[in-house]
């Protein structure tokens, strides 16, 4: 995992995979592009998806997170 990382913040951009990570003064930057289930509480999941992310990158990379940006692009019957 710390290689796929590690291509990330090197400006590798899996946008066609909904996910891109950039760094802004030293701290990465990760926008996840999802798609939700109709009737789950979009602003709950979200939440708790960006915090699950900042956590678990940061340990394991060691890196600093400075935000992440989930971006609902659909909803599933």
């Amino acid at each position: 995992m710390t290689d796929a990382v590690r291509s990330l913040v090197h400006g590798s951009d899996y946008s066609e995979k909904g996910v891109r990570v950039t760094q802004e003064n030293g701290r990465l930057v990760i926008e996840l592009h999802i798609a939700v289930s109709y009737g789950l509480n979009i602003s709950t999941a979200a939440r708790s998806i960006s915090h699950r992310v900042k956590d678990e990158v940061e340990q394991a990379t060691g890196l600093k997170v400075a935000r992440v940006v989930v971006s609902v692009d659909d909803v599933i019957a």
